[in-house]
C-alpha cells in the first residue's frame, strides 16, 4: 500500500475504532490539547507532531469536544475577538462576613465560672441573619414561626468555639412577638444527658417593661421561650449555666 493509498486509510480508520480509550488516555490527551492546538493554528505539522494525540481525538468523543472548544477559544483570542462582557459584576466578598461575626460574635460573649452569657445587638444580629436559600419555618409548629430571624448554626457555634446554638422566629400570630430558640451542648456530653440546665434570657423592649425568663433545657438541650418581643432582640442578653 502506498502512503495515501485507500487501504491504508481504512486500516487507520478500522484501527481507531477498535482502541477503547482508558481514563488515563483521556487525561494525557487533554494535557497536550493547548500545544496541539497552538501547533495548529501556527501552521506546523501538529499531527506529525502529536501523532498519538490525534489518533486519540478521532477515537474519544469526550476528548474531540474539548478540543473544539479550546480550538474555537485559541482561533478567537488569535483574531482579537474574543466577547468582552459590557459590565464587570462587583466582585462577591462576602467570605469576609464570616470573620466579621466570628469577631463579633466572641465580642459579645462573657464567661464566668460555670455561666455563659451572650448580649445580642444590632452589629452581631446583622450578621447572624439567616441566608435566603435556609428553610425559615420552625417545622415544629405548622408554620406559625416564620420566617426565621436570627441563627446561630452548629457549624458557627463550632468555629468559635461556643456550646450552644440560637435561633429567633417571627410570630405569625403576634407580629410584635418571637420565639426564641437555644440548645445547648457542652463537650464530651449529648442526648439524653443534657436536660436540667438553666437558660436564662433578660429581655428590654423599646415600648414594653423588661421582663426576665428562664426555662430548663429538655433532654435535647433545647429551651424554648415564645412570646418574646421582637423589638428585645436588639439587646437581648443571653445567660446559660453550663
Amino acid at each position: 500500500m502506498t502512503e495515501n493509498s485507500p487501504e491504508k486509510g481504512v486500516a487507520a480508520l478500522l484501527q481507531a475504532l477498535r482502541q477503547k480509550p482508558t481514563e488515563a488516555d483521556c487525561q494525557l490527551c487533554l494535557s497536550q490539547l493547548h500545544d496541539y492546538v497552538v501547533a495548529q493554528l501556527a501552521g506546523q505539522d501538529y499531527r506529525q507532531q502529536f501523532a498519538w494525540t490525534a489518533v486519540h481525538l478521532d477515537t474519544c468523543t469526550a476528548c474531540a469536544e474539548a478540543y473544539a472548544l479550546i480550538y474555537e477559544a485559541a482561533l478567537a483570542e488569535a483574531q482579537n475577538r474574543l466577547p468582552q462582557p459590557a459590565h464587570l459584576p462587583d466582585p462577591d466578598l462576602s467570605f469576609l462576613q464570616s470573620a466579621s461575626w466570628l469577631a463579633a460574635l466572641q465580642a459579645a460573649l462573657e464567661l464566668h465560672a460555670a455561666r455563659l452569657t451572650l448580649q445580642l445587638n444590632e452589629t452581631l444580629n446583622a450578621l447572624l441573619a439567616p441566608q435566603p436559600t435556609l428553610a425559615a419555618t420552625r417545622t415544629l409548629d405548622d408554620g406559625r414561626y416564620t420566617p426565621r430571624l436570627l441563627e446561630l448554626t452548629f457549624d458557627q457555634a463550632a468555629a468559635a468555639n461556643v456550646p450552644f446554638t440560637l435561633a429567633a422566629y417571627a410570630d405569625r400570630q403576634q407580629p410584635d412577638r418571637c420565639l426564641v430558640e437555644i440548645t445547648v451542648q457542652p463537650p464530651g456530653q449529648s442526648w439524653p444527658d443534657l436536660s436540667g440546665r438553666a437558660v436564662t434570657l433578660h429581655a428590654a423592649a423599646q415600648r414594653a417593661a423588661a421582663h426576665t425568663v428562664t426555662a430548663a433545657t429538655d433532654d435535647w438541650g433545647t429551651a424554648v421561650f415564645p412570646d418574646i418581643p421582637r423589638s428585645a432582640l436588639t439587646a437581648l442578653r443571653i445567660e446559660i449555666e453550663l
